[in-house]
């Protein structure tokens, strides 16, 4: 990720700084805030949640390493930043939000976004750079796909399937580690639906319906739900997938519980698990089918939140 990070740098030109907005406790956030600046020799700023970002020079060189919420806090009318004339902007652990789609579309032939595609368990493993037609996924050096797939047939180069890849960076659970050979035919599925495109490339179709990535962790729908349930037992529950402005992904929770739901069990529930949800929203009732899966309940608009 390093190596792509400064590779992207605009016209080959060394950056002046490093400015993440990435906490260095989460592994994207140490190798932009900590190795990135140490690869390249430069100073880094980190800017902590919450924190006013510094004023750039305005003839500088920089790479900012961003996360889904850096976009709203750039935009924001109050912070006054401007963009430097050179500059990289590296993203992770989310899906772009549309937000951070709008702020590249103001970037001149000096100014770009490079998306990163990975996870905490397998590292980088693909990168593009931003552009308007959706651009493919090209995989990192030491990535490889995991099975391997006859492109001159239009029916399986055309087939969605999920990602698996091969990299000796693979996490691996154990106090003895793989040989270095062993480490090189480690393979991961990552839950991401795939269409391949070329040898190394391919177009992201989306995530498996209820495996959701929110600031870098995966969250199984299913397992939340299940566990919202007992605190709701009286009543039903629903993780609904949305769409979140800022952070790419998130999820709404819906509950149909009438007047004995229990909101300090239901939030204690929710940070358990280390997440927050969109927004909390009662219903009179969530539809299931007569074998009891839950049918399509569309998410509500922002100003529905309960407070």
């Amino acid at each position: 990720m390093v190596a792509r990070a400064i590779g992207a740098t605009v016209e080959g030109s060394h950056p002046d700084s490093v400015i993440s907005f990435a906490p260095p406790s989460h592994l994207y956030g140490m190798m932009a805030t900590v190795l990135l600046a140490s690869k390249l020799r430069v100073p880094i700023t980190y800017v902590a949640p919450g924190d006013r970002p510094p004023v750039l020079a305005a003839d500088g060189r920089y790479i900012v390493a961003a996360i889904p919420p850096t976009f709203a806090t750039l935009f924001n009318p109050a912070i006054g930043w401007i963009s430097p004339k050179q500059m990289t902007v590296i993203h992770s652990t989310a899906v772009l939000p549309a937000i951070g789609d709008y702020f590249a579309r103001g970037f001149t032939d000096e100014q770009r976004l490079v998306e990163i595609f990975g996870s905490t368990e397998t590292g980088a493993v693909a990168t593009r750079t931003h552009g308007l037609d959706e651009p493919d996924w090209t995989l990192c050096s030491d990535v490889d796909f995991a099975d391997p797939v006859d492109l001159a047939d239009p029916g399986r180069a055309k087939e969605e399937r999920l990602l698996g890849v091969r990299s000796p960076r693979l996490a691996h659970r154990g106090s003895d580690g793989p040989s270095e050979a062993a480490r090189r035919q480690l393979t991961y599925q990552t839950g991401d639906y795939i269409t391949r495109t070329g040898a190394r490339t391919f177009r992201f179709a989306g995530r498996r319906e209820r495996l959701l990535k929110v600031n870098g962790r995966r969250i199984d729908l299913d397992r939340l739900e299940h566990r919202l349930q007992s605190v709701v037992a009286d009543g039903d529950v629903a993780c609904v997938p949305t769409l979140d402005h800022v952070r790419g992904e998130g999820f709404d929770v819906v509950v149909a519980a009438g007047l004995t739901l229990n909101m300090a069990a239901l939030q204690r529930c929710l940070a358990d698990f280390s997440v927050t949800p969109r927004q909390i929203r009662r219903v009179d009732s969530i539809p299931r089918s007569a074998t009891g899966k839950r049918l399509r309940l569309a998410p509500a608009r922002v100003a529905e939140v309960d407070p």
